[in-house]
């Protein structure tokens, strides 16, 4: 498992980029707030001729899941997808705040609180830490396999 929630993969597919589109438009759909019905295809997001935006369609939540970010280039005979697995802006936002706010609260407590025992607050503040880097690498690892099994699957390779 890497140490930051970044995967890039190439998939060589033997099939014109006009019909790679096909492939991907019959796995994607519109991105939607609220999925009631339980009847769905793999991912939601966009797809375009030169390259997709596109998460995996889930039934649990998970707000660590990877944003497919691909990109087409037509080869003679085939079409090269580069993807780029990441976070999704929200959830890096989240992030920015969660461990922002940690820092802070760390810099107060040894800036001005220097005379007495900041050993607890110290501790519990790099346990926070911990936790949000242990739970966002863990639920974002766990996710990219089946991602790229999806993926691998819309582009029938």
């Amino acid at each position: 498992m890497k140490l930051l929630p970044y995967h890039t993969m190439e998939i060589d597919v033997p099939a014109p980029i006009e019909q790679v589109v096909a492939f991907l438009r019959q796995e994607v759909e519109p991105t939607q707030w609220f999925r009631f019905s339980r009847e769905h295809v793999s991912f939601e997001g966009h797809v375009d001729n030169s390259g997709f935006t596109i998460s995996p369609i889930i039934r649990y939540r998970n707000s660590f899941l990877p944003v497919l970010y691909g990109r087409l280039t037509s080869q003679p005979g085939s079409t090269v997808v580069r993807v780029r697995m990441t976070l999704h802006p929200f959830a890096m936002g989240f992030l920015s705040v969660w461990f922002g706010v940690l820092t802070m609260f760390a810099v107060f407590a040894l800036r001005f609180f220097q005379n007495s025992d900041t050993t607890t607050l110290l501790l519990a503040l790099v346990g926070m830490g911990l936790f949000g880097v242990v739970l966002t690498l863990i639920c974002f690892w766990i996710e990219v396999p089946m991602a790229k099994r999806l993926l691998r699957d819309a582009l029938r390779v």
